[in-house]
């Protein structure tokens, strides 16, 4: 497939991902969590950080709902319509994971597709809280690790631990996501080496890998 088509297909699945997406998106009330969204970006950033300590979930996704407020406004409209933005990039973070994991376009475009369609993933983004971003770290921040494990590129280790970073500071659940590519990457270098720790050792993805996950630990 050429890149002119994929990339039109991709267009096409993006544009209908985000319509379905945007379809009534003010229809339903505001309910108690969109409302502590609203409450909370009210404050100042060091106000809302240090109320955030006590809450049941990191800073980072309301910090970026404020900036984006800032731009769009505070209507209902406004701060669902970073939600719809973060599904849009899912769905962009989909094709490329998938992609690079098949070495192949067509699962790209298959897997995109599948999440523009989720009926799950349109309910979760009519909805000012943090999941669509959180679901699009996970995806870009697996698609950055696969590439940096493919590439044995120290830049690409360390664009994914920064992903994995923001991920951590969006949703605590990111730490299953986390060891699930830590556990991974384990699996991965057992599998290829057949457990020899010298070739292991040797393996410049490796010392990639530690530098990310100290990185993601510090």
């Amino acid at each position: 497939m050429s890149r002119t088509r994929t990339f039109w297909l991709l267009f096409v699945i993006l544009t209908l991902g985000i319509v379905v997406r945007s379809y009534h998106i003010t229809a339903r009330s505001v309910w108690f969590d969109e409302s502590f969204t609203a409450r909370l970006i009210s404050f100042p950033v060091s106000e809302l950080i240090a109320r955030t300590a006590a809450d049941v979930h990191p800073p980072l996704y309301y910090m970026l709902v404020k900036w984006w407020a800032f731009v769009f406004g505070f209507s209902v409209l406004a701060l669902r319509s970073f939600s719809v933005f973060c599904a849009g990039l899912s769905i962009l973070g989909a094709y490329l994971f998938a992609a690079q994991a098949f070495r192949s376009k067509h699962p790209g475009l298959i897997a995109a597709a599948l999440l523009a369609m989720s009926p799950w993933t349109i309910a979760y983004a009519w909805e000012a809280r943090m999941y669509t971003l959180g679901m699009a770290l996970a995806l870009f921040s697996s698609f950055a690790l696969l590439r940096a494990i493919r590439k044995k590129s120290f830049v690409w280790f360390t664009i994914y631990a920064v992903l994995a970073v923001a991920f951590v500071y969006v949703h605590y659940y990111a730490l299953f996501t986390i060891t699930a590519q830590g556990l991974t990457l384990i699996t991965l270098f057992l599998w290829q080496t057949k457990g020899r720790i010298g070739e292991i050792m040797q393996d410049r993805a490796f010392w990639g890998s530690i530098l990310s996950f100290l990185i993601i630990a510090l």
